[in-house]
């Protein structure tokens, strides 16, 4: 029987394992760890916050900017008042992508510190593990640096202003009196109210004229040199006919060219079209870049050249060669400094500042300068106007 009720019982059925228990985190995880580490090691001041806007991490210079450490307090508050709107949506993700990726961009607004405040560039970054990266980038020394190089740029004007003055004031004082020694020394040499018998005086006075009118010429280009740099040039653009200035100036200087026994000719295409330019001050170009061709040109035998083309592109080119001795690398950038000589150019009369003009001119009417040169080739001077700056026809 006893057999039997042992048989009768019910089988037990074997207990249920207990459940594993899940490891305590430490109370900084590794990933936290190493967040503190890369946080303290960027070269800005920066923020780490968790997913719920919370400060667990902030490097020196994060506190040197927004005070002592923050660490458990709500990002919100250690953010610039302009930025706590948008800064809520983006810990919530509440805001809309545009605003997310503005956030992550960088915006740039002040921080105050003490009674200062400080430009920055404020950049938000979400990590895949939740975490937000708040980046402060001082704009102090670039801002700095911008408002020097202002007051730099504002003083040169300034400086060129006055420089500028001083010598419309200085060229009216010594141009009457020159204008006097330049137009009594031409009575003299001609003689209008009586010869000069002795040629010893008649030597002195042509010497008086030329000198008198290279002081004169040296005084305008300076005065017109510097308008031109500081763009307090005058201009007066119209539509100007190329033909009729470049015959100008060959009749002009015909007499020059002969005298040096230099060949001066002038091909102009035909029906090139006008150009929008200054005819004054493009006259004083062809008239500079003319009259040294011819000076610095072979004594007898050489030729100078004015031509006017109009290229595919539409563009016009005026040019001025000639077959001089030429200038090599050295002597083009030389040539082209104002009060400088290219070594071909010493020993002769001249200013030395017609080539720097010209290209002043040309480049304030809005068109191109450029010298072409070889040593024993002769040198080109060219005039660009782009096809914007020419009239159809």
């Amino acid at each position: 029987p006893v057999r039997e009720a042992a048989e009768a019982q019910p089988a037990v059925s074997p207990a249920p394992a207990a459940p594993v228990a899940a490891p305590v985190p430490a109370v900084l995880a590794p990933a936290g760890a190493a967040l503190e580490e890369v946080v303290a090691a960027l070269a800005d001041p920066t923020l780490a916050a968790d997913a719920s806007g919370h400060v667990i991490a902030m490097n020196a210079k994060a506190a040197q900017l927004l005070g002592e450490s923050a660490r458990g307090e709500p990002l919100l508050n250690m953010l610039p008042p302009a930025l706590k709107a948008d800064a809520a949506a983006y810990i919530g993700a509440s805001g809309a992508r545009g605003l997310e990726r503005a956030l992550e961009d960088g915006r740039e607004t002040k921080v105050q510190r003490g009674n200062d405040e400080v430009p920055v560039r404020v950049s938000f970054a979400r990590l895949a593990t939740g975490e937000i990266l708040v980046q402060f980038q001082d704009l102090s020394a670039g801002r700095a640096a911008e408002e020097a190089l202002r007051r730099a740029r504002e003083e040169a004007e300034l400086a060129s202003q006055h420089k500028t003055e001083f010598l419309a004031k200085i060229s009216h004082e010594l141009r009457t009196p020159l204008n006097a020694i330049i137009g009594f020394a031409e009575i003299m040499e001609k003689g209008r109210f009586g010869a000069i018998d002795n040629p010893k005086y008649q030597d002195y006075v042509h010497d008086i004229r030329d000198s008198g009118e290279l002081l004169l010429s040296l005084i305008n280009d300076l005065l017109d040199l510097s308008k031109a740099e500081s763009g307090r040039i005058e201009l007066d653009p119209d539509a100007v006919e190329i033909k009729p200035i470049v015959m100008g100036v060959v009749s002009l200087l015909s007499g020059q060219a002969e005298k040096r026994g230099v060949r001066l000719t002038a091909a102009v295409a035909k029906d090139i079209p006008a150009i929008v330019a200054d005819a004054r001050s493009l006259k004083q170009i062809l008239l500079n870049l003319t009259a040294n061709a011819i000076k610095f040109n072979r004594e007898t035998g050489g030729e100078v050249d004015l031509s006017a083309t109009m290229d595919a592109a539409g563009a016009v080119h005026i040019a001025v060669r000639d077959t001089g001795e030429g200038m090599d690398a050295e002597d083009l950038k030389r040539a082209l400094e104002p009060y400088r000589r290219a070594k071909s150019g010493k020993g002769r009369e001249g200013t030395g500042l017609g080539l720097p003009l010209a290209r002043a001119l040309t480049e304030a009417n809005k068109a191109q300068f450029s010298l072409e040169s070889e040593p024993g080739k002769g040198t080109t001077a060219r005039l660009t106007f782009p096809s914007a700056l020419v009239l159809a026809g």
